[in-house]
């Protein structure tokens, strides 16, 4: 995990694919002061149920990435805040 970009970051794998909460480094949120500006960042993504209902707060990322999913993964995630 990116230490510049992740503060730190839980996953779950499931059946399906896997789950990721990650919480955005103090760095990286200095970009992104309120959700509206990281959603306004992440307009183009199609992330699989993504939910920035904790990021104003936590700075917390939650999204889904369903097995075979190449294009919008934990890996494109964390190049798009480098």
């Amino acid at each position: 995990m990116d230490s510049w970009v992740w503060k730190k970051g839980f996953y779950c794998e499931t059946e399906e694919g896997v789950w990721y909460e990650l919480f955005l480094s103090d760095e990286q949120r200095k970009y992104y002061p309120d959700t509206k500006d990281l959603e306004e960042s992440m307009e183009e993504s199609n992330y699989d149920s993504l939910y920035l209902g904790d990021f104003q707060d936590y700075g917390q990322i939650t999204f889904f990435v369903p097995n075979g999913e190449e294009e919008w993964t934990f890996e494109e995630l964390t190049y798009m805040f480098m």
